[in-house]
């Protein structure tokens, strides 16, 4: 069962009024012919929501303490609302949202909501966003830069300077939307006796859900219920909380009825958090022998207007890059030096598979790929290769056990009976 399957006796349909402009200032919004639409149960905005729903946090990360003091990042993530108020920041952010009794009469009052902008300046291009007078997106923040953080393992700069090769690329990877079959889709009801709140919704993160709608509606956290049922595809975006996921409930609470959000595809293309978009400047350093002595990367994100998931991603690719690069090459790989200098976030190490492709197409090296055709990644360390000898995969194997048995569910301790096999024999006998 899908979000969409989810029927409720009374049940009333939400629809979204949503930016149309990448940067603009709200002047005024006129919904007074939308009330008047037959089937129209009410429209709510920026003004009306205002100190009733908490805005968002920074990001939904929690960041360790040690992290933080030994990485010390810039952090300035600025904290979106519900819906805009005053300005909007991008196309797609929600600026008004219509409850009426089915979904083409909110979506038919949403064509009669009158919206005066004052177009602001825009900013597109991430480079262009670091100048020092470049457009802000935020008013009160010192620059567009949402994060920034730099790591250094090793002498980077004594490695490049001493290598008898190095190689600069600039790789730009492509923005990209992720297209679940299913879209996203919330359904909110508060049930009568208890005031349970009940919230299905199209997620891969209920948890990180209920806490929010906890928190930005003022709830004690155990009142809120949060079901993900089936899903129609993830793939990624469906990891953050969303304005809809907090507008919907928060209706359902308003009106005491059952309340349903379901996204479009248009609505997705422009609402749903999008990927990658990342500017990449590398350097790579290494011998004759075909040794990666040092790697650097600066790299650099159209992060778009918000900042839902934090650190997250450049983490995951400073650890991996610093602590276990992977590539697609002999085990005479040996780095000795990594750096990497952060603006926003950057994609996993497809930088790094490209920089060590760019190499081996280069005839210096002869690099000898683990299978044709094929990237088969190794794990390559700083240190003496590790060598698995029995002892060390006996170990493997009984910390792997250990773990199953400590977080297995469910012991069977009646015997299962024998597989049935089907096979010549089997036919031989029915035959017989």
């Amino acid at each position: 069962m899908y979000v969409s399957d989810i029927r409720l006796p009374n049940m009333l349909h939400a629809a979204l009024l949503r930016s149309m402009h990448a940067h603009a200032r709200i002047r005024a919004v006129d919904v007074k012919e939308a009330l008047r639409l037959d089937g129209v149960v009410g429209v709510w905005t920026g003004r009306e929501i205002e100190g009733r729903i908490s805005p968002f946090p920074e990001s939904f990360e929690i960041h360790p303490a040690r992290w933080l003091e030994g990485v010390k990042p810039v952090l300035q993530g600025p904290r979106p609302t519900a819906l805009a108020q005053e300005k909007v920041h991008y196309v797609g952010e929600p600026v008004a949202i219509i409850v009426a009794e089915d979904r083409p009469k909110a979506e038919d009052a949403i064509d009669a909501i009158v919206v005066e902008y004052e177009g602001l300046p825009v900013v597109v291009d991430p480079e262009e966003s670091l100048q020092p007078r470049a457009t802000l997106v935020h008013e009160g923040s010192n620059n567009n830069v949402v994060f920034s953080f730099r790591i250094e393992k090793g002498n980077v700069d004594g490695a490049l300077g001493a290598a008898p090769y190095t190689l600069r690329e600039r790789f730009r990877h492509h923005r990209y939307c992720a297209a679940p079959l299913e879209g996203r889709g919330v359904v909110a009801w508060v049930e009568p006796k208890t005031n349970i709140l009940t919230v299905w919704s199209s997620t891969q993160m209920p948890h990180l859900v209920r806490r929010q709608i906890a928190a930005q509606l003022s709830l004690p956290e155990e009142t809120v219920r949060v079901i993900a049922p089936d899903i129609g595809g993830g793939f990624g975006p469906k990891v953050f909380v969303y304005p809809e996921e907090i507008l919907v409930p928060f209706l359902a609470l308003q009106l005491g009825c059952p309340v349903k959000w379901i996204e479009d595809r248009t609505e997705h293309f422009i609402s749903t958090a999008h990927g990658r978009d990342q500017l990449h400047d590398v350097e790579c350093a290494f011998d004759e022998e075909g040794h990666i002595l040092a790697f650097r990367d600066r790299f650099l994100l159209d992060n778009g207007a918000y900042n839902p998931m934090g650190l997250t991603d450049a983490i995951r690719l400073v650890v991996r890059g610093a602590g276990v690069p992977m590539t697609p090459v002999d085990v005479r790989d040996r780095l000795q030096a990594i750096g990497f200098d952060v603006s926003k976030y950057a994609n996993d190490l497809a930088a790094v598979h490209t920089i060590l492709k760019r190499l081996n197409e280069s005839g210096e090296l002869r690099f000898i790929p683990r299978a044709p055709g094929k990237h088969q990644y190794i794990w390559n360390r700083p240190t003496t290769p590790v060598v698995l000898t029995r002892d060390i995969v006996r170990k493997m194997y009984e910390n792997t056990a250990e773990h199953v048995a400590m977080h297995a569910t469910h012991v069977d301790d009646e015997p299962r009976p024998p597989r049935r096999r089907r096979g010549k024999s089997q036919k031989r006998a029915r035959q017989a």
